[in-house]
């Protein structure tokens, strides 16, 4: 690994506040925050004033530019690790939909072998309520069973780090023994009640699934699974700000009432995004997309086609403070996953850096000190990824 100088960066601390000054990432983690007072060798980030923040994370994405993490395949996901550094997301957990056991299997074993930028698996498909599977195929549903997930665990070398679940679909024992096994588990494409959802969180269940999306809607007599994401404190909510999931004033609401800690954004993108508009799949289903959407044939959202640096520029457009918006895509999700050594800026986590323009554009993506993409040159020359 190299080594990667930032001088003048408007760096995001862990705490929130912006402090104007040096960063050194040696061996692929930080080193040294504050003035640099010697040349180091390896490119140089000369930001000028710019901000400096730590690498986005996706707990909640299926693919894009044409590579399909079901693909299973090494170049599907090294192809994918590409494209998101292009929209400053440096580590993702590959997200999968409804399929066949078999179709997984592919996935699970290239994940036992890692990949880059990849943290895990978030399997979101299997385990819903077909009468909100949006669109998921129902047809690929699957019973869970502590040896359904002990099989995919094995397979997986343990990367299944998180499972959406449909409280309702579930036997408590199942539930109980999921929430036993270290993995995080989000509710989602349910049609649990209020009451339902305050007990699922008691059962070890922490966090919502694009929040608002394939659940019922907020009712004054019904609230649903809506009001719990929202008021417990426990709880992390996803929401996925494309501007055709949800009005952006939900993501205000949200942030009113649990905070930057309780929100995570997240683009649920599929593999068509950053494709021309035209006809793909997501899974076994034909999708449709127009270059702002993603739809199956009978007009159902298929996810989206959002980059996390867009959905960022969206939230920070609402008024929401941008060290606010930006622990969304950074702190709060590594939080949730438990990784200290990722979402911050401080001496000993990893060196996962996006450098930003003053419009929240991306300028340069830096994974575990590497340079993974730039439109702006270093002072030094930048290799290409092997």
């Amino acid at each position: 690994m190299s080594n990667l100088i930032v001088r003048n960066g408007n760096l995001l601390m862990p705490d929130g506040s912006w402090n104007l000054t040096d960063l050194l990432v040696e061996d692929g983690r930080i080193t040294q925050i504050g003035p640099i007072g010697r040349q180091y060798d390896g490119p140089v980030w000369d930001a000028a004033g710019d901000p400096i923040v730590p690498g986005f994370i996706d707990v909640h994405l299926h693919g894009g530019a044409g590579f399909d993490v079901l693909d299973g395949t090494k170049a599907a996901l090294d192809g994918l690790a590409a494209h998101l550094a292009a929209s400053g997301v440096t580590g993702y957990l590959a997200t999968t939909v409804a399929t066949p056991e078999a179709q997984l299997m592919p996935l699970l074993e290239q994940a036992r072998l890692g990949a880059p930028a990849l943290l895990g698996l978030h399997i979101e498909g299997s385990f819903i309520n077909p009468a909100k599977a949006g669109a998921q195929d129902a047809e690929a549903l699957l019973p869970n069973s502590g040896a359904l997930m002990d099989r995919w665990q094995a397979a997986s070398g343990n990367a299944i780090r998180w499972v959406t679940v449909a409280p309702e679909m579930l036997a408590p024992a199942d539930l109980h023994d999921m929430a036993g096994r270290g993995i995080i588990l989000a509710l989602g494409h349910s049609l649990c009640s209020y009451e339902e959802a305050l007990l699922a969180i008691d059962d070890g269940i922490r966090h919502f699934t694009h929040l608002f999306n394939a659940n019922p809607p907020l009712h004054h007599r019904d609230p649903g699974l809506v009001l719990a994401g929202l008021l417990d404190p426990r709880a992390t909510v996803e929401l996925i700000l494309d501007d055709h999931h949800l009005h952006p004033r939900l993501l205000d609401l949200a942030y009113r009432l649990k905070g930057e800690d309780g929100v995570m954004l997240v683009t649920d993108a599929i593999p068509a995004t950053g494709l021309p508009p035209g006809r793909y799949c997501l899974g076994r289903l034909p999708v449709i997309t127009d270059g702002e959407t993603a739809r199956l044939t009978n007009g159902t959202l298929a996810g989206s086609l959002l980059t996390m640096d867009r959905a960022i520029r969206m939230a920070i457009g609402l008024g929401i403070p941008p060290a606010a918006v930006l622990a969304m895509a950074t702190r709060t999700p590594a939080k949730r996953l438990k990784l200290t050594d990722r979402g911050v800026l401080a001496e000993g986590a990893w060196g996962d850096l996006v450098w930003l323009d003053s419009h929240w554009r991306v300028r340069a993506t830096a994974r575990q000190g590497k340079v993974v993409w730039s439109r702006t040159p270093a002072t030094t020359p930048i290799a290409a990824e092997a």
